[in-house]
């Protein structure tokens, strides 16, 4: 059994699903471990599965990205039973180079960021100890470059929440952004600008 978080509109919801893989951590994720920005604010991932063991039975790889064959390029549908042409865009391991995806710290919390804004769902992984978990970013309709994280849904074996070892990015080819550059906001010194132009218009407009 593996342990799937996803959210509704009303509310949120643990679905248990009979699958070949299982959680085998103690720690539960939860969507608000990881959130991307949004011109109105941030939103949570949409669905997460977690904690789940490296090199156990329940996940027989030896890594959660790269080792034998990316394994979790190839089961990001059967995690979150969607069906997705999937792209693994980068490890981040260092504080060095990144390869456009900007994210590793050697703490528990931190922010990622990416050169080229992601326009259709999207997958990040969290590495940390022996475990890692998988959040789900569907159906946003606004391109996002950044957001936050934390290993929050990971334990070490003291049971204790343990620094980040690594964190990944997947991508997929399907766009679900029907507002992918929208207006920007003005500058706070822009926007008193334009109130004094419109003032001047005002007045002059009176005078006539």
């Amino acid at each position: 059994m593996k342990k799937l978080l996803v959210a509704t509109t009303s509310s949120l919801f643990a679905l248990s699903l009979s699958a070949g893989m299982a959680q085998a951590g103690t720690a539960d994720c939860a969507l608000s471990d990881v959130t991307a920005n949004l011109i109105s604010g941030t939103v949570d991932a949409t669905a997460c599965v977690g904690e789940l063991e490296i090199g156990d039975t329940e996940w027989d790889y030896n890594n959660d990205v790269l080792g034998d064959g990316n394994p979790l390029l190839s089961e990001l549908n059967n995690l979150f039973d969607v069906n997705y042409d999937w792209t693994f865009v980068n490890k981040d391991e260092n504080s060095g180079s990144n390869a456009g995806f900007d994210a590793f710290s050697t703490t528990k919390s931190g922010t990622w960021s990416v050169d080229s804004a992601l326009d259709g769902p999207f997958a990040i992984s969290l590495k940390a100890g022996t475990g890692f978990s998988v959040y789900l970013f569907d159906n946003l309709t606004q391109a996002v470059s950044s957001g936050t994280w934390s290993t929050l849904g990971i334990e070490n074996d003291g049971g204790k929440q343990p620094n980040l070892s690594h964190i990944s990015l997947f991508k997929t080819t399907t766009s679900t952004c029907t507002d992918c550059e929208p207006n920007p906001v003005p500058e706070p010194g822009l926007a008193i600008g334009l109130g004094a132009m419109a003032l001047g218009a005002i007045k002059a407009r009176k005078r006539g």
